[in-house]
């Protein structure tokens, strides 16, 4: 028997076990417990490398991580010569070009040496043909974090879209727009104001060239798709989380500033969230009369994926002057709209098409419960007190 990497723990065994200890077939590794003894853990024997039942005596040195922003080294892990190096199952480092997981080969672990190690997080990369291929998964709630330049031939963005529905979309490379995808793309341009600042319109327009990396924009499938892909002829995607803008900003023409801001970390807006009451954002399904495309308002228990984005109306920094010197200047702010419209313009700022988009003052319903801190529960909760539910609040008694 050998040893293999898996990413489900099936018991604790305990330490000092040898092939005799198990049953024929089994087939396990041995990844530190929290107790300082080995934890074996089960997995298919054709899927990953394997260690040498007789290497089990070595210590492990297990490569893992809570919060992906963060760079390490073997060093800094405790690696000493002769250590077997495990990555989490499930979980990926990157450094020069190549990717780590799993079991680590001896000529690999020579090979990073004093090398940083970043961790991967919401990205899949995969060596295909010599070449780095990197799947992002738009339908997953995985906070996407690359905290270094990763440079990949290929791209392929997984994402559920309806035919002619309007999504907001933010990936970490810039790339130029792919011609054959069926997807149109747009960008946040300014905000007009009509019958006196009592209704907005969202003008966009069409990006034709390049879609900038770690900016918001809209986009409209053709036809209903599941994934994207993107690449550049003759060179490679640069992708790197880390450096903004994450925003675009327009302003009305009395200065009102309004900002698509976009998120790589899944969203709760919680009760205290300052945000509430000026954040708008797309239906993510179709709920009761709201369709997938509108934008709505949105309210405590509201949640926004990654790789999306959201409006939010920005509060005037302008202050009134004091009618009676002495009293306090306080800021103007008009009435939040109730219907917002985005007009798609083209280079000669007229207007192609015209969707109207009703907001809704209440919540993105997702029939799932939060916390008073607008943190998301993965059941109905039996404990006492006040959560939020569909946007309403509940009390449990």
């Amino acid at each position: 028997n050998s040893y293999y990497l898996a990413s489900e723990q099936v018991g604790d065994y305990g330490t000092n076990k040898s092939a005799d200890d198990f049953a024929n077939g089994d087939v396990f590794v041995a990844l530190h417990s929290a107790e300082g003894g080995y934890v074996w853990v089960q997995a298919p024997g054709d899927k990953y490398p394997t260690i040498d039942i007789n290497a089990t005596s070595a210590n492990i040195v297990v490569l893992d991580w809570s919060t992906a922003t963060d760079s390490t080294t073997l060093k800094d892990e405790g690696f000493s010569e002769g250590d077997i190096v495990v990555v989490k199952g499930g979980k990926q480092f990157y450094a020069d070009g190549e990717i780590y997981e799993g079991i680590l080969s001896a000529e690999q672990v020579a090979a990073i040496g004093e090398n940083k190690l970043y961790p991967i997080s919401g990205v899949k990369l995969e060596n295909v043909s010599g070449k780095l291929v990197a799947t992002l998964n738009g339908n997953s709630d995985e906070t996407l974090v690359i905290p270094t330049d990763v440079e990949v031939g290929k791209v392929v963005y997984k994402r559920n879209m309806v035919a002619g529905a309007l999504e907001t979309f933010m990936v970490p490379f810039s790339v130029p727009v792919p011609s054959e995808s069926g997807v149109t793309f747009y960008k946040f341009k300014r905000i007009a104001e009509n019958d006196k600042g009592r209704r907005y319109v969202v003008k966009v327009s069409k990006v034709t060239e390049t879609l900038v990396a770690n900016t918001p924009y809209i986009m409209v499938a053709n036809s209903s798709i599941t994934q994207i892909e993107f690449a550049k002829s003759g060179e490679n995607l640069t992708l790197n989380s880390m450096e903004g803008p994450y925003k675009t900003e327009a302003k009305t023409e009395n200065g009102i500033v309004w900002t698509m801001k976009g998120v790589y970390e899944y969203k709760t807006f919680g009760a205290d969230d300052s945000e509430l009451g000026r954040a708008y954002g797309f239906a993510a399904e179709n709920i009761g009369e709201t369709k997938i495309g509108e934008f709505k308002k949105v309210a405590a228990g509201a949640t926004i994926q990654p790789m999306r984005a959201y409006l939010v109306y920005e509060k005037p920094n302008m202050q009134a002057r004091p009618a009676v010197t002495g009293m306090k200047s306080f800021a103007i702010i008009p009435e939040m709209p109730g219907n917002i419209s985005v007009e798609i313009e083209d280079g000669e700022e007229e207007p192609m098409v015209v969707k109207q988009i009703t907001v809704v003052p209440t919540v993105v319903k997702s029939n799932r419960w939060f916390d008073m801190n607008g943190r998301a529960l993965n059941a109905k909760p039996t404990a006492k007190g006040t959560y939020y539910y569909n946007g309403q609040r509940i009390i449990i008694k």
